[in-house]
């Protein structure tokens, strides 16, 4: 049983990795694509979707971009990278769920799709705490450099997203920049009545 379990075992392992990867790859694309498309959070057309697959394919290259990046900046030390990258999802997933609850509690008769008992926001948000808590108190520093990465991108947010009358030269370029990448990507919006905003 044990020479059997070493060949089978790791090839196991990777199925279920590459079956996570593969999840938090559309996900995390799809996360771009109704930030960009809903609340204006990044560029115009990382909110457009391929016109013959109806995919967010700006989103998923912004996500290859982005990985490509993190990758060149951590090729060292890929194990800084995944610690990076544990801390920033658990803290963006629990905040998350802390509006989620938020939202139950202040508006406890919104029409949702999908309905979880309180009891398992709790112990989710208990979990999230808990694995973002635990490298702030095992490595702090590694914590603290992870934070103000993260935090780098507020001052860009308000720059360059928050303000509503941007100048017109910039306005122009970002015009034009778009329309230049929707013909190469062949991308377009989504039709208004096939999703529902939560702008609306």
């Amino acid at each position: 049983m044990g020479k059997i379990a070493a060949t089978i075992l790791p090839f196991m392992i990777m199925c279920s990795m590459m079956g996570s990867m593969n999840g938090n790859i559309i996900a995390s694309s799809r996360m771009y694509f109704v930030s960009a498309r809903d609340g204006h959070h990044l560029p115009a057309i990382i909110g457009m979707i391929n016109i013959n697959r109806y995919t967010p394919m700006p989103g998923i290259i912004l996500n290859m971009v982005m990985a490509i990046v993190m990758l060149l900046i951590f090729s060292t030390d890929i194990v800084v990278l995944l610690d990076y990258y544990g801390f920033f999802r658990w803290i963006v997933t629990g905040a998350g769920v802390v509006a989620l609850v938020y939202f139950r509690i202040v508006k406890p008769n919104m029409h949702r799709p999908i309905k979880f008992p309180m009891a398992v926001h709790v112990a989710f948000l208990l979990g999230a705490a808990a694995l973002t808590l635990t490298p702030v108190y095992l490595q702090p520093l590694k914590a603290l450099s992870a934070t103000c990465l993260m935090l780098a991108g507020v001052p860009v947010y308000f720059l360059l997203v928050y303000p509503q009358n941007m100048p017109v030269w910039y306005t122009y370029y970002a015009d034009m920049l778009t329309r230049k990448l929707q013909l190469i990507l062949q991308v377009c919006r989504q039709d208004r009545d096939t999703y529902e905003s939560v702008t609306d």
